[in-house]
């Protein structure tokens, strides 16, 4: 699955309530780490947080707990994800 497609599906999830796991986007945990970073640093996401290993090494924890799509990440659902 590509990156906006995937990014499309994590805005979706938070959106409608769940916190979803990298199992259910069928994606590696370094990969939905990546995603949650991008989706944080676009300004689509606040609330999340991506704990590595030192700075651009791997991802050991990934937490979306109470985690927001924000207007950015709402406009970005509406315009990209069909």
């Amino acid at each position: 699955m590509d990156k906006k497609k995937l990014l499309c599906d994590l805005l979706r999830r938070i959106e409608q309530g769940e916190e979803p796991r990298h199992e259910a986007l069928e994606v590696d945990h370094e990969n939905f780490g990546t995603i949650v970073e991008m989706a944080t640093d676009e300004g689509f996401l606040k609330g999340a947080s991506v704990v590595r290993a030192g700075q651009g090494n791997k991802v050991k924890m990934v937490f979306l707990n109470g985690s927001k799509v924000t207007l950015s990440g709402l406009n970005f659902i509406e315009e990209n994800c069909r």
